[in-house]
């Protein structure tokens, strides 16, 4: 018995399986994996920058949180692509407030003055603080929870330094919200720590600003 085989139509029906296999896998990747931009939400975001003493009679002196609530930027963000992420965030340095930890209410106001000052971050000349991304890290990865290593330029007192740390981040329908915390160098941005008492008491250079930041997607246009 002869057995003949339609060859052409054997690769019609694989070329169409192949052209069927690819759709499937294509359409949820351009459907998940699509980039948004995802708007920063003031009213949910906030920076406080913790300010230590040092010195022989640091013990004498009061900590002070510095709070940035005039917070603005956006996030590019894909859910799939995570270190495809571009982060971008602005300060606005004037609005920046003193809050006594454990201190005297008559020293802030003193404290705040000399923080805008030139003395110390010249609001007047560098008006702006801006974050800017430039490599994002998915350390670990649990469905819409992740924890990120973020490295960016942190532009302040006129200065660009780079700077990283880590981010608890969370997706949760169009809320995009997250935590961390990093240390900076006043040094580094040529900002020199304030002290009184001929340097008996004097602020630490080291500072340590924690961050929790919201946002929402941004509307289809």
């Amino acid at each position: 018995m002869e057995i003949r085989v339609d060859l052409s139509r054997w690769r019609r029906r694989l070329a169409v399986r192949a052209v069927v296999c690819a759709f499937l896998w294509i359409v949820p990747l351009s459907i998940t994996g699509e980039e948004q931009d995802w708007i920063v939400t003031p009213s949910g975001s906030e920076v406080r920058i913790h300010v230590a003493k040092s010195g022989v009679f640091s013990f004498a002196g009061h900590m002070h949180d510095v709070i940035a609530p005039a917070l603005s930027g956006t996030i590019r963000f894909d859910q799939q692509r995570v270190e495809q992420a571009a982060i971008e965030l602005t300060f606005d340095a004037s609005a920046l407030t003193v809050s006594a930890t454990g201190g005297s209410p008559e020293d802030v106001p003193k404290i705040q003055e000399a923080m805008l000052s030139d003395k110390v971050l010249d609001v007047a000349k560098y008006p702006t603080i801006v974050f800017r991304s430039r490599q994002i890290v998915a350390e670990t990865r649990n469905r819409s929870q992740m924890r990120l290593r973020v490295a960016g330029d942190l532009t302040l007192h006129g200065v660009t330094r780079s700077i990283e740390g880590p981010a608890n981040v969370n997706l949760a329908g169009d809320q995009l919200t997250g935590t961390g915390t990093l240390i900076i160098k006043q040094t580094s941005f040529n900002i020199k720590p304030v002290s009184a008492g001929l340097g008996a008491v004097k602020v630490k250079d080291e500072v340590t600003v924690g961050y929790t930041f919201a946002a929402h997607r941004e509307a289809s246009r």
